[in-house]
């Protein structure tokens, strides 16, 4: 195999332990084990963790972003928009990649420079995806709108973490009734 195809095969399988296991568990040996490798390998084809650590991160988002996009077929309205995404958080196949986000963002708030790096990284590419789903003329409303419903979703994912998914849908719709 090829140094770049064997990179790739040791980023996969350490994203995948990543989306199956959290960041409780990402030491540099677990992942290495993970991935049938030993940690000086990834070492060689990554660098440093925090290199393997920030393009693990960035393949999750664009494989959580993949998921989304065969779920919107077509650039929509703000609140259709905020229906499919509200629908894909409580959907459990995505819950790994929320899980990964909110450990992320755990380390960040705590003051890890390096989660915060990589949090930025995965905040804006998931804003630009919002955004470029939003059918709305391109420009500094529609970049506001998606950040307002990339907020939106945020409190949402913060609330069904701690469990509380009924009140999320009373919040986000508060002309429904409660469930």
């Amino acid at each position: 195999m090829a140094v770049a195809g064997r990179r790739d095969d040791l980023l996969d399988k350490v994203t995948d332990h990543l989306l199956a296991r959290g960041l409780g568990d990402d030491s540099l040996r677990r992942m290495a084990q993970a991935a049938g490798t030993s940690d000086r390998m990834l070492i060689y084809h990554f660098g440093d963790k925090a290199a393997l650590m920030g393009a693990a991160f960035a393949l999750a988002g664009r494989r959580l972003t993949a998921i989304l996009d065969a779920a919107r077929p077509a650039p929509m309205g703000p609140e259709a928009l905020w229906q499919g995404l509200e629908r894909a958080a409580g959907d459990p196949a995505i819950w790994p990649f929320l899980r990964l986000w909110l450990g992320l963002v755990a380390r960040a708030a705590e003051g890890d420079a390096q989660a915060r790096g990589h949090g930025q990284a995965l905040a804006a590419m998931f804003h630009d995806w919002i955004d470029a789903g939003l059918a709305l003329p391109p420009g500094e409303a529609r970049r506001a709108q998606a950040l307002a419903l990339l907020q939106r979703l945020e409190g949402a994912v913060v609330l069904r973490a701690v469990g509380f998914p009924a009140e999320v849908r009373d919040i986000t719709h508060p002309t429904r009734g409660a469930p």
